[in-house]
């Protein structure tokens, strides 16, 4: 009786991996990854700004701090907007240019994995996100120096108009 029962278990268990080994495979095909410039090249509307202490010592992250409404406060706006033929323009209203220049040419530190948007070959933002066309959030850091060592950032939310 012991004999059967584990024969039959065996008997189970070959025609059940049998029968799920010999599925069909599906072919997954890959699309062209989107472009990074087509991306980018958009109206953007200025969201949120978090500053973040860039100067602690500490072995956490630093919080960052909403300074939103100090900086665009009652009801100012500010955007930017970034073409495919790598031009920008920056509005940045009545608040003050932590960013730098605000017209020019823009280019991307790599084309296929950006991590940087170089500004007329100065003024540098780190990415935070992804730039592909499908998101609706672009979020960059301009981090200021003082003789050299990073003191404070700030990181802007755009979102696409």
């Amino acid at each position: 009786m012991k004999y059967f029962a584990l024969n039959a278990l065996l008997f189970v268990l070959c025609v059940f991996f049998l029968t799920t080994s010999c599925s069909e495979e599906k072919e997954y095909i890959l699309q062209p990854a989107p472009s990074k410039i087509e991306g980018l090249a958009d109206e953007w509307e200025l969201k949120t700004i978090y500053q973040i202490d860039r100067s602690q010592k500490l072995i956490l992250e630093p919080v960052p701090f909403d300074v939103t409404n100090v900086l665009l406060a009652n009801g100012a706006t500010a955007s930017a907007s970034f073409t495919a033929q790598k031009t920008y323009t920056l509005n940045l209203g009545d608040m003050p240019n932590y960013i730098g220049t605000t017209t020019g040419s823009w280019a991307f530190d790599d084309e296929l994995y950006p991590s940087k948007i170089i500004l007329n070959g100065l003024d540098t933002l780190a990415l935070l996100k992804p730039t592909r066309p499908i998101d609706k959030i672009l979020s960059v850091e301009v981090v200021r120096t003082c003789a050299g060592v990073p003191t404070v950032a700030y990181q802007f939310d755009f979102e696409r108009k």
